[in-house]
């Protein structure tokens, strides 16, 4: 077995979760013949029925819910798919696995999560509706370690068909594993609540409600975003109901797959685990829609729910970040890390951190504990651009520090807090502190720290030592 070489250490913000722990079946945790990894685009928690009961109808969701360990607060570590599931396939925040921005690429010296199975013998399939063109990429998560990658994407076809095809690759995929009995991780991606706003036929009456196309939907919404004011209500009501009809028509896909694993002989002994990459901000929280550029609730807090023999389902109130998936994983396949990963398996004793970190685009950082949220800038000016400079012009880029809480736990509004006050100063201090423990843990090689000289071999064979020059 791998060795992991270096623990996390419980910090003085960052300790260890009170949190009850879950009922494990040992003390080696549970196990799992193979997973599948399912994550939606764009997904915000409070929008499906497994988190909030308002919410309109999700069957899957809910369904899956009954049987998973659900986690109340997970938040993902980025606002944008290429970073946020660099961080879910890494375990790695994302100033330490490179990728910073949508269109970064990973440091050379990382192993993701489908390499680390790729050598340890493990079949994996990647099936994506979003990003494809990553799957070109070295070194992106997209492209490593994948035995088999497929791409939904199809301009000539509605977003929900991409989701379809995707799901029928996938259960393909895992099939054909199951006939090999070697164990597999398969990773399924739906695009879909992502604009373009463009439901299925069974969720969107078209001809009584019809819709704009691509690139006049966005310019409408847009304008929004450039004037600083929300829209009017009513197309603030429509928007919200056509995101609510992509949900369902994602949900549908996710029950696909559920009925194909209920079907499979021994299916109860596949894993399922359940996220998003990032949520959406929908106008709520300031003048935006969309995703990039917010640090807000809304875009950082995601679904996270696993399934798995031996895990109790369940809910959990323990505040955990996506970039636990990975550990999760290996975990489940009986494998360790062949270095220090920045989290630990959802399913240990007690899982969960007093605040989780999250990223943007290499200039901003916040910390979400459970009833505060700093932002931190982390560069000494203010970031600007040309193109849609309105997009910068948000707390967490104008001021170099914000506090703010909430007053409640599915507001997606901050009341922001004075950063001068001295009823606030010990607070402030605290976060601040954690803030510069966490950038101080991102530097350096993660490469250096494998001692295991056949592991690096290893990696040597499959090319994914050796190779930082060429990539």
């Amino acid at each position: 077995m791998i060795r992991l070489l270096l623990a996390v250490p419980c910090l003085a913000l960052i300790a260890c979760s009170d949190q009850e722990p879950q009922p494990q079946p040992s003390s080696d945790g549970p196990r799992a013949r193979a997973v599948v990894l399912f994550t939606i685009d764009t997904l915000r928690a409070d929008r499906i029925r497994m988190y909030r009961q308002s919410a309109p109808p999700s069957p899957a969701t809910e369904r899956l819910a009954e049987s998973s360990l659900v986690f109340d607060r997970a938040y993902s570590q980025a606002s944008n798919t290429s970073p946020a599931m660099a961080s879910v396939l890494t375990g790695l925040l994302p100033p330490r696995h490179g990728v910073v921005h949508q269109t970064a690429k990973m440091s050379g010296d990382v192993v993701s999560l489908p390499v680390m199975l790729q050598v340890a013998g493990v079949r994996t399939g990647s099936f994506v509706a979003n990003l494809c063109k990553l799957q070109d990429v070295k070194p992106s998560v997209f492209n490593e370690g994948w035995g088999e990658r497929f791409c939904g994407m199809d301009d000539a076809l509605p977003q929900h068909e991409w989701d379809r095809a995707v799901v029928d690759a996938g259960i393909d995929f895992i099939r054909r594993s199951e006939a090999t009995g070697e164990p597999y991780l398969a990773w399924i991606h739906l695009m879909d609540p992502h604009s373009e706003y463009d439901p299925a036929p069974q969720d969107w009456d078209h001809e009584a409600n019809p819709l704009r196309e691509k690139v006049p939907q966005m310019q409408f919404l847009s304008r929004f975003e450039e004037t600083l004011k929300p829209p009017p209500s009513a197309v603030l009501a429509k928007l919200n109901r056509l995101y609510d009809a992509e949900i369902t028509g994602a949900d549908r896909q996710l029950g696909r797959l559920l009925d194909f694993l209920d079907e499979l002989p021994g299916g109860d002994e596949v894993a399922v685990i359940f996220s998003a990459d990032h949520g959406e901000e929908l106008y709520e929280t300031w003048h935006r829609i969309g995703h990039g550029f917010s640090m807000t609730d809304a875009v950082l807090h995601v679904p996270l729910s696993i399934r798995a023999p031996g895990v109790e389902p369940g809910r959990s109130s323990a505040l955990v970040e996506t970039l636990s998936i990975s550990p999760t994983i290996l975990g489940l396949l009986g494998l360790e890390a062949p270095y220090r990963l920045d989290g630990e398996t959802l399913l240990q004793a007690r899982p969960g951190r007093t605040a989780a970190r999250s990223f943007e685009s290499g200039v901003a950082m916040t910390l979400r504990t459970a009833d505060h949220r700093f932002w931190k800038r982390t560069v000494a000016k203010a970031p600007t651009r040309k193109f849609a400079a309105w997009r910068l012009q948000a707390p967490w880029f104008e001021r170099a520090e914000c506090l703010a809480t909430l007053d409640g736990p599915w507001q997606n509004m901050p009341r922001w807090m004075d950063i001068a006050d001295p009823n606030n100063a010990a607070l402030l201090g605290n976060l601040r502190d954690e803030a510069q423990r966490v950038m101080d843990s991102v530097t350096g090689l993660v490469i250096e720290e494998i001692t295991d000289e056949a592991y690096l071999a290893q990696l040597r064979a499959l090319g994914y030592l050796g190779e930082e020059e060429k990539r």
